[in-house]
C-alpha cells in the first residue's frame, strides 16, 4: 500500500489525500517556509500522465513525470502565507483538487 511506499522511499513531513475513486495522493513536504524559493514539490498518486500540469496559487505549473505514480512541480517562490491547494490537471480528464495538502509559512527553521 501507500505506507509501504512511504517508508521504502524515505519520505517524511508529507501529508495523504483520499480522493473519491479511492485514489490515495501524497505530497511532499507539507510545510514550505515563504522565504523559501524554487520549492521542489512531489506528489505521489496513480495513473499520472505525461502533460500533467498542477495549478498552485493560480498559476499553472508543468508537472515532471518521474513515474507514473511521481510527478514533482518546481514552485519559484509562494506569493502568500497559509494552505495551499493543489489542483491536478491531466492532459484529459477531470481535474483533481487535493486540498489544503502544503502549509506555507514565516520563517521556517
Amino acid at each position: 500500500g501507500a505506507l509501504l511506499l512511504t517508508s521504502q522511499s524515505g519520505y517524511l513531513g508529507g501529508k495523504f489525500i483520499e480522493d473519491k475513486k479511492k485514489i490515495v495522493y501524497y505530497v511532499s513536504p507539507e510545510e514550505v517556509s515563504k522565504e523559501e524559493e524554487n520549492v521542489s514539490i512531489q506528489i505521489i498518486g496513480n495513473h499520472f500522465n505525461q502533460g500533467m500540469k498542477v495549478m498552485v496559487e493560480g498559476k499553472i505549473l508543468n508537472a515532471e513525470m518521474e513515474s507514473p505514480n511521481l510527478i514533482c512541480i518546481q514552485v519559484e517562490k509562494f506569493q502568500t502565507n497559509g494552505t495551499k491547494d493543489l489542483l491536478l490537471i491531466p492532459p484529459y480528464g477531470e481535474n483533481i483538487l487535493l486540498t489544503n495538502m502544503i502549509e506555507v509559512k514565516e520563517n521556517i527553521k
